[in-house]
């Protein structure tokens, strides 16, 4: 089995679920039939890594929603999940430019990037892990495709650092101690 977080270290990919095929993605039961500012409902609120740690949608964190040429991924404004384990609890409120409903997907947006990085702070920091799983499902194939990745997004605390860890030399870590603004490399190489 594999651990989402060993030694302080949180990997990436064991927390993007409906990407990762062992991490089934969430299920819309309710939605709207036409574009714009609108709340999906999702038939529970919370999936588990495959070491059975609890995984929640986030406002703020990307999500995926759709399929074929529906798909598309949005930043919620907002999320109510006030009993995740309860039938038609949770709800997701954010901009979509489509219809969204029954029988709908929801995936992680950022391929569990910052889902990791929720993981790590809730339990006082660490270091998110990112492998060549998250380069490939990510479409990363360079150092620069990562950092312009990772960089499009913020920091969710000053205990969390981003390890590029996907095998290309010159790799760096990524953190900004203001939570809030995004990320920002290191000059020190990791390998």
């Amino acid at each position: 089995m594999a651990l989402t977080r060993f030694s302080g270290a949180f990997n990436v990919w064991d927390y993007a679920y409906g990407v990762n095929p062992i991490i089934p993605p969430f299920q819309v039961i309710a939605g709207s039939p036409t574009s714009g500012t609108y709340s999906v409902t999702l038939a529970l609120g919370v999936v588990s890594t495959p070491d059975g740690r609890a995984v929640s949608p986030v406002a703020g964190v990307p999500i995926t929603i759709g399929s074929g040429s529906n798909v598309e991924t949005i930043t919620p404004s907002a999320v109510s999940n006030p009993t995740p384990l309860v039938y038609g609890t949770c709800v997701i409120t954010g901009t979509f430019a489509n219809a969204h409903g029954l029988g709908d997907e929801v995936k992680s947006g950022d391929f569990g990037l910052q889902e990791a990085a929720t993981a790590a702070s809730a339990l006082g920091g660490g270091l998110v892990v990112c492998d060549r799983d998250f380069f490939r499902a990510a479409g990363l194939s360079t150092n620069a495709n990562f950092t312009t990745f990772v960089t499009g997004y913020n920091s969710v605390s000053a205990n969390v650092t981003i390890l590029n860890w996907g095998g290309i030399s010159g790799a760096l870590s990524y953190k900004n101690s203001t939570p809030g603004s995004a990320y920002a490399s290191s000059t020190v190489v990791l390998y």
